[in-house]
């Protein structure tokens, strides 16, 4: 005589598989939202994509020095080099976006794709001018830390480069939303 199928013997009880530590995907995703774990890889691979990429784009291939030091400047020099800079960098995120969604197949609208790329552009252009980096600095306790720029520390770059991530991470958000 065979043993009678578990399931037969006794129902199993909806949470069971959650206590003892059983990865069941109807425990993680709830059965109304199916979607739910692809756009939370698609978030995630964009996220990480964007962050790597802010950092190749904005250090090593998508500015150059004269960039880096006239996109402050006040008047027509400074914006067109700030657009340079602009265009260089997202060319460097378009690659890296493109190439991970193609490689990785993940699903990805033109409009979330659009959206996340003029947060990003945007963002990038605000924060670069540094006047909202001050003006956020020192309505919230940091102006001395804008001031600070010794010892290899410089405070207005710390805060323009925490102020990207956190834009990026709402580009990602945006692009997987749409």
């Amino acid at each position: 005589m065979s043993d009678p199928e578990p399931s037969a013997a006794r129902p199993a009880r909806p949470d069971a598989g959650r206590r003892a530590g059983i990865d069941d995907e109807r425990s993680i995703v709830p059965p109304s939202r199916p979607d739910l774990m692809t756009r939370a890889v698609t978030f995630a691979a964009l996220l990480v994509t964007l962050f790597a990429a802010h950092q190749l784009a904005d250090h090593v291939l998508g500015q150059t020095d004269a960039q880096a030091r006239l996109k402050t400047t006040p008047g027509p020099a400074g914006w067109a080099a700030l657009g340079r800079h602009l265009a260089a960098y997202h060319a460097v995120v378009v690659v890296m976006v493109a190439v991970t969604v193609v490689g990785l197949e993940l699903r990805l609208s033109a409009s979330g794709a659009s959206a996340g790329l003029l947060i990003s552009v945007l963002t990038h252009a605000l924060w670069d001018r540094r006047t909202a980096v001050r003006w956020l600095l020192t309505r919230t306790g940091g102006g001395n830390f804008a001031k600070l720029a010794r010892n290899g520390m410089n405070g207005m770059y710390l805060a323009d480069q925490s102020l990207h991530a956190a834009s990026l991470w709402l580009a990602a958000l945006v692009a997987t939303l749409l």
